[in-house]
């Protein structure tokens, strides 16, 4: 059996763990009441520990998403289902500020002494939807001008296989079409 300075150390580990983490770490109860707030909380939302601890987790969401978190709250506790337990699963949160942002979730949940708890781990995914736009965009971009040149442009495997060829090749090279020009000519 534990003693209490097992428990102890296993709570400064926990501790020291979870605020050394850039990802926020929540942990609320089955009434979704927030009782544990790391440092990567404060830093992706803006709230101060003392703002949080003792507030419900729906301080943390846009208005869509309330219902469906109180209705899985309430399925888990009486039924033991979830949809995103186990998850990762992206979503919107809601800063301080009142600003919305994209996250990443991974929820988690245990019982303890007839109590549940759940845990959430958090990642603000805010740069890389900006980078998968840019990136999104710099293709549309790349596809436009490869597809409107006039001059023919292909792509080919270091073996010379086609990948992609635009309609201008294709024209030169007397084809309807870049299809029907890369499934008569496999390779340059």
């Amino acid at each position: 059996m534990s003693t209490e300075k097992d428990h102890y150390l296993a709570e400064m580990r926990f501790r020291a763990v979870a605020q050394s983490s850039h990802d926020a770490i929540i942990i609320a109860d089955q009434s979704g009441t927030i009782l544990f707030w790391n440092k990567g909380a404060k830093d992706i939302f803006g709230y101060e520990s003392e703002e949080t601890v003792g507030q419900p987790l729906i301080l943390l969401m846009p208005e869509r998403y309330r219902q469906a978190h109180q209705d899985g709250l309430a399925r888990y506790s009486t039924k033991g289902e979830t949809r995103i337990l186990g998850e990762t699963v992206e979503l919107s949160g809601l800063r301080k500020t009142g600003a919305e942002f994209p996250l990443e979730l991974t929820l988690s949940a245990w019982k303890e002494d007839d109590r549940l708890f759940f845990s959430g781990i958090i990642r603000d995914i805010s740069q890389r939807k900006k980078d998968e736009e840019s990136l999104r965009q710099s293709e549309e971009k790349y596809r436009a001008i490869f597809n409107q040149a006039v001059e023919g442009i292909y792509q080919a495997t270091p073996a010379g296989r086609f990948l992609h060829a635009n309609t201008a090749l294709s024209h030169l090279l007397g084809y309807d079409s870049p299809r029907a020009l890369m499934e008569t000519v496999k390779d340059i």
